[in-house]
Protein backbone atom coordinates (compact mmCIF):
# COMPACT_ATOMS: atom_id res chain seq x y z
CA UNK A 1 0.00 0.00 0.00
CA UNK A 2 2.83 2.42 0.83
CA UNK A 3 4.45 1.81 -2.55
CA UNK A 4 1.16 2.67 -4.28
CA UNK A 5 0.91 5.96 -2.39
CA UNK A 6 4.50 6.87 -3.19
CA UNK A 7 4.05 6.00 -6.87
CA UNK A 8 0.78 7.97 -6.99
CA UNK A 9 2.47 10.97 -5.36
CA UNK A 10 5.38 10.84 -7.82
CA UNK A 11 2.97 10.63 -10.75
CA UNK A 12 0.92 13.61 -9.53
CA UNK A 13 4.02 15.73 -8.90
CA UNK A 14 5.46 14.77 -12.30
CA UNK A 15 2.20 15.61 -14.09
CA UNK A 16 1.93 18.97 -12.39
CA UNK A 17 5.59 19.78 -13.03
CA UNK A 18 5.43 18.81 -16.71
CA UNK A 19 2.16 20.58 -17.26
CA UNK A 20 3.28 23.82 -15.65
CA UNK A 21 6.78 23.68 -17.14
CA UNK A 22 6.06 22.75 -20.76
CA UNK A 23 2.47 23.76 -21.44
CA UNK A 24 2.47 27.18 -19.85
CA UNK A 25 3.32 29.30 -22.85
CA UNK A 26 2.15 32.60 -21.46
CA UNK A 27 2.18 33.21 -17.75
CA UNK A 28 0.34 36.03 -16.06
CA UNK A 29 1.10 36.99 -12.51
CA UNK A 30 -1.19 38.91 -10.19
CA UNK A 31 -0.19 40.04 -6.73
CA UNK A 32 -2.77 41.01 -4.14
CA UNK A 33 -1.73 42.22 -0.74
CA UNK A 34 -4.08 43.34 1.97
CA UNK A 35 -3.24 44.79 5.37
CA UNK A 36 0.46 45.32 4.61
CA UNK A 37 2.73 46.78 7.25
CA UNK A 38 2.66 50.58 7.21
CA UNK A 39 6.43 51.02 7.28
CA UNK A 40 8.06 51.28 3.86
CA UNK A 41 11.12 49.49 5.26
CA UNK A 42 9.09 46.44 6.21
CA UNK A 43 9.24 43.25 4.22
CA UNK A 44 6.22 41.60 5.93
CA UNK A 45 2.97 41.15 4.01
CA UNK A 46 -0.35 39.74 5.17
CA UNK A 47 -2.97 37.90 3.10
CA UNK A 48 -0.69 37.30 0.13
CA UNK A 49 -1.97 35.86 -3.14
CA UNK A 50 -0.10 34.95 -6.34
CA UNK A 51 -1.86 33.73 -9.47
CA UNK A 52 -0.18 32.25 -12.55
CA UNK A 53 -2.07 31.25 -15.67
CA UNK A 54 -0.97 29.69 -18.93
CA UNK A 55 -2.38 30.22 -22.43
CA UNK A 56 -4.68 27.19 -22.09
CA UNK A 57 -6.37 28.59 -18.98
CA UNK A 58 -4.69 26.40 -16.35
CA UNK A 59 -4.24 28.32 -13.11
CA UNK A 60 -1.86 28.03 -10.18
CA UNK A 61 -3.03 30.01 -7.15
CA UNK A 62 -1.02 30.29 -3.97
CA UNK A 63 -2.27 32.10 -0.88
CA UNK A 64 -0.68 32.67 2.50
CA UNK A 65 -1.71 34.35 5.72
CA UNK A 66 1.72 35.96 5.96
CA UNK A 67 4.68 36.52 3.66
CA UNK A 68 8.18 37.87 4.21
CA UNK A 69 10.24 39.11 1.28
CA UNK A 70 13.86 37.95 1.29
CA UNK A 71 15.94 41.14 1.51
CA UNK A 72 18.90 39.49 -0.27
CA UNK A 73 16.72 38.30 -3.19
CA UNK A 74 13.46 40.22 -3.57
CA UNK A 75 12.13 37.58 -5.99
CA UNK A 76 11.81 35.16 -3.04
CA UNK A 77 9.00 35.33 -0.51
CA UNK A 78 8.78 33.11 2.57
CA UNK A 79 5.20 32.14 3.36
CA UNK A 80 3.25 30.99 6.43
CA UNK A 81 -0.08 29.12 6.52
CA UNK A 82 0.03 28.30 2.80
CA UNK A 83 -2.94 27.21 0.69
CA UNK A 84 -2.41 26.42 -2.96
CA UNK A 85 -4.78 25.41 -5.72
CA UNK A 86 -3.91 23.98 -9.13
CA UNK A 87 -6.84 24.36 -11.52
CA UNK A 88 -6.23 22.25 -14.61
CA UNK A 89 -8.72 22.71 -17.45
CA UNK A 90 -8.61 19.00 -18.29
CA UNK A 91 -8.66 17.52 -14.79
CA UNK A 92 -9.84 17.85 -11.21
CA UNK A 93 -8.39 20.53 -8.95
CA UNK A 94 -5.37 19.77 -6.78
CA UNK A 95 -5.18 21.37 -3.33
CA UNK A 96 -1.93 21.73 -1.41
CA UNK A 97 -1.64 23.16 2.10
CA UNK A 98 1.35 23.55 4.40
CA UNK A 99 2.56 25.48 7.41
CA UNK A 100 5.39 27.15 5.49
CA UNK A 101 6.42 27.83 1.91
CA UNK A 102 8.99 29.53 -0.27
CA UNK A 103 7.87 31.08 -3.56
CA UNK A 104 9.95 32.53 -6.39
CA UNK A 105 7.96 35.26 -8.14
CA UNK A 106 10.07 35.07 -11.31
CA UNK A 107 10.20 31.35 -12.18
CA UNK A 108 7.29 30.24 -9.94
CA UNK A 109 9.38 27.61 -8.10
CA UNK A 110 7.50 26.68 -4.93
CA UNK A 111 8.57 24.78 -1.84
CA UNK A 112 6.02 23.60 0.71
CA UNK A 113 7.23 22.46 4.14
CA UNK A 114 5.85 21.23 7.49
CA UNK A 115 2.51 19.44 7.50
CA UNK A 116 2.13 19.34 3.72
CA UNK A 117 -1.23 17.93 2.63
CA UNK A 118 -2.04 17.30 -1.04
CA UNK A 119 -5.57 16.34 -2.01
CA UNK A 120 -6.63 15.19 -5.46
CA UNK A 121 -10.04 13.67 -6.11
CA UNK A 122 -10.55 11.27 -3.18
CA UNK A 123 -6.85 10.91 -2.42
CA UNK A 124 -4.86 12.59 0.33
CA UNK A 125 -1.06 12.62 0.54
CA UNK A 126 0.82 13.97 3.53
CA UNK A 127 4.47 14.96 3.64
CA UNK A 128 6.91 17.26 5.39
CA UNK A 129 8.48 18.69 2.21
CA UNK A 130 7.31 19.21 -1.36
CA UNK A 131 9.35 21.03 -4.03
CA UNK A 132 7.93 22.21 -7.37
CA UNK A 133 10.80 23.35 -9.55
Amino acid sequence: MTKKIIIFFIIIVTIIFLYLKFFSEKKVQKINTVDTETSFNSNILENVEYISQDAKGNKYIIRAAKGEIDLKNTNIIFLEDVKSLVKLTSSEEINITSDFGKYNTVNFDTIFSKNVITTYQNNKITAEYLDFS
